[in-house]
């Protein structure tokens, strides 16, 4: 593992509420039933962060760059044992940047449920997930949400359809996710809440201020209740089941 010493500070941070729209902001669920194809990443070589990000050099705009930022601006010393690579993992998984940043290529070879599209990231993934277990649970629900898409709607109210967590990012705080919505759009939204998902609490490690919560990908979710309101639709899903080697 590398031994790059980060030094955490808020004033530090390269990306903030203020800048961005929260990763919160968008439903991460999966409507596949078939397995991620993901089996085997936990048994990848335990890397630092250069190392598990070399096979994207000069495939992701300004990479080397960014991963010097969040090591400087992670949260290191980590009051949870996170090494400076586990938690500089965390940090620029978090962080914004033009032109692709790091989530929004880990989120295309997620989706694209290719097994030799996803295999490169196994290391990172690895590095990532290592961290994240050092990380407290969210023992209460966690919070998405988006404007109304009505294809998406239909999904999470069939009877017919396995629903999945996606690696994705929630807020401890209802009232944030529609706070920040209700500045984005003027339709109607869409909220969902996670309950026994395994949700590791990430406030303080991120690249903002947000009070957030990463959720691993591959849990099958059961719906507890669906709600509708004049200017929303509502739904909590409860873990109830995970796949791939986690």
């Amino acid at each position: 593992m590398g031994t790059t010493c980060c030094c955490y500070t808020k004033r530090q941070r390269v990306s903030s509420s203020n800048s961005s729209p929260p990763q919160f902001i968008q439903i991460g669920i999966k409507t596949n039933d078939s397995p991620i194809p993901m089996d085997g990443y936990f048994g990848e070589p335990l890397l630092s962060l250069e190392e598990t990000l070399s096979p994207f050099e000069g495939k992701i705009n300004q990479l080397s760059y960014h991963i010097k930022e969040a090591k400087m601006n992670c949260h290191y010393p980590s009051e949870h044992n996170l090494t400076s690579d586990e938690s500089s993992a965390i940090y620029i998984y978090t962080m914004k940047w033009s032109n692709r940043c790091l989530h929004d290529h880990i989120q295309t070879a997620l989706n694209s449920n290719d097994r030799s599209t996803l295999q490169p990231w196994f290391k990172y993934l690895k590095l990532l997930k290592i961290a994240l277990d050092k990380l407290p649970v969210a023992n209460t629900e966690v919070w998405q949400g988006a404007p109304l898409d009505e294809k998406l709607r239909e999904q999470l109210d069939s009877k017919s359809s396995s629903l999945y967590t996606s690696l994705c990012l929630c807020s401890l705080l209802m009232n944030n996710v529609i706070a920040y919505l209700k500045k984005a759009t003027t339709k109607k939204i869409m909220l969902v809440g996670y309950q026994s998902v395994n949700g590791r609490i990430v406030t303080g490690y991120t690249a903002n201020d947000f009070q957030e919560v990463m959720v691993w990908p591959g849990i099958k979710l059961e719906t507890l209740k669906s709600v509708v309101a004049n200017t929303y639709y509502l739904w909590t899903f409860h873990g109830v089941s995970e796949f791939g080697e986690y």
